[in-house]
């Protein structure tokens, strides 16, 4: 489920909810929460009710992370469309044709990486659905 679609039920259920069942749902969570994130998480319910300044909503249109990453990604794509990169075929020398051997003729390597490439350009499609940056994310899957 994407970002946008996920917030949008939580604010349709929690909607329904009285105090005491909004209490007792945070109760909940800080009850499994790691260790490690009980700080974040006290920080985070602070900055709700007011305690500390909120930082302002991140403005996803004019995030430099967001944008170098596309042309990252973008970059990588396009040296594997103009095949400056490529997944290497390598003769299996033990391979034998002789009653239905199961081991392969070729082992194949990725010496250039083009499937943490191709990984990254996946994740980024997903990063550009959570932040509804439809358009960067039909180019990188397209």
């Amino acid at each position: 489920m994407n970002l946008t679609n996920f917030l949008k039920q939580t604010d349709a259920i929690t909607a329904k909810y009285s105090k005491e069942q909004l209490v007792s749902f945070i109760h909940d969570i800080g009850r499994v929460l790691p260790e490690h994130s009980r700080e974040g998480f006290l920080n985070r319910l602070k900055a709700a009710g007011g305690e500390r300044e909120k930082e302002p909503a991140k403005v996803w249109e004019k995030e430099p992370e967001f944008d170098e990453m596309y042309k990252s990604v973008k970059n990588n794509l396009e040296i594997i469309d103009s095949q400056e990169v490529a997944i290497s075929a390598i003769v299996n020398e033990e391979y034998d044709d002789w009653y239905d051997d199961s081991n392969e003729e070729y082992y194949y390597e990725d010496e250039s990486g083009i499937s943490d490439m191709l990984a990254e350009a996946c994740g980024f499609v997903h990063i550009c659905m959570d932040r509804e940056r439809y358009q960067e994310g039909f180019e990188i899957g397209n």
